[in-house]
């Protein structure tokens, strides 16, 4: 899709909505290799550090961990509606047991101001180089989400990604709203 260069302060309340509903998609690239997607559902996005940032959690049992540990770099892709089947299939299937690129039909397109690709296929995409990370310590959050969220003790690592490039189509809005 043809996408032009935008203010990433334009599209936060599109990524903000779509992640807490049906979830965006995360893209890391082994340094030289392919593209791996997993779909987040949370994340925040601000101003740290005098720089726009874009925060994402990945825990260590993800396949996406590693990847994301060797290139200090990320996209998050907001994809269209017509797309929501393939971003539930990225939640629920491994980049260690699927090239998920390949099954779901996307095109992996290099990003331009970092070395990690975006999909073609989505509609917003937010290019992030990681200034800073650190893990959650054991039961940082205290009782009722502790046990919610991380009964296992997998707890996730935080990835402080300076958004370095926003592109999105022209009528990205409507495309990620509901037919």
């Amino acid at each position: 899709m043809e996408r032009t260069a935008t203010d990433y302060n334009l599209h936060l309340d599109h990524l903000v909505k779509v992640t807490s509903r049906e979830g965006s998609l995360l893209v890391t690239q082994q340094p030289g290799g392919k593209p791996n997607v997993m779909t987040i559902g949370w994340l925040t996005a601000g101003f740290v550090w005098g720089r726009p940032m874009m925060c994402v959690m990945v825990r260590p049992s993800r396949y996406s961990f590693g990847i994301i540990n060797s290139s200090w770099e990320f996209t998050v892709n907001v994809m269209p509606y017509t797309m929501l089947r393939q971003v539930a299939y990225c939640g629920r299937v491994s980049g260690r047991d699927d090239d998920k690129f390949a099954s779901q039909g996307f095109t992996a397109k290099l990003g331009s101001a970092i070395h990690t690709s975006y999909i073609d296929e989505s509609v917003i995409h937010f290019e992030c180089k990681v200034l800073y990370s650190h893990d959650l310590p054991d039961n940082a959050l205290g009782g009722e989400l502790d046990k919610r969220y991380y009964p296992d003790g997998d707890y996730h690592r935080v990835y402080y990604g300076e958004i370095v490039q926003c592109m999105a189509v022209e009528n990205a809005a409507q495309l990620i709203e509901k037919a």
